[in-house]
C-alpha cells in the first residue's frame, strides 16, 4: 500500500511541477502561457484594488 501511496504522490508533482509550470497553451486575452502564468494572471484581475 505505500508504493500506491508513493506513486501517487509522484504522479501529482510530476504533473504539478513538470507538466503545469512548462506546457504551454493559448489563452485568448493572455497569449502563450503555462497553467501556473495564466492562474497567477487571473487572480491578479480579480484582487480587489485599495
Amino acid at each position: 500500500m505505500q508504493d500506491r501511496e508513493g506513486f501517487t504522490q509522484l504522479g501529482n508533482r510530476v504533473i504539478e511541477v513538470e507538466y503545469n509550470r512548462t506546457r504551454l497553451r493559448k489563452h485568448p486575452e493572455f497569449g502563450y502561457l503555462t497553467p501556473l502564468e495564466t492562474r497567477a494572471r487571473l487572480q491578479q484581475d480579480f484582487t480587489p484594488a485599495a
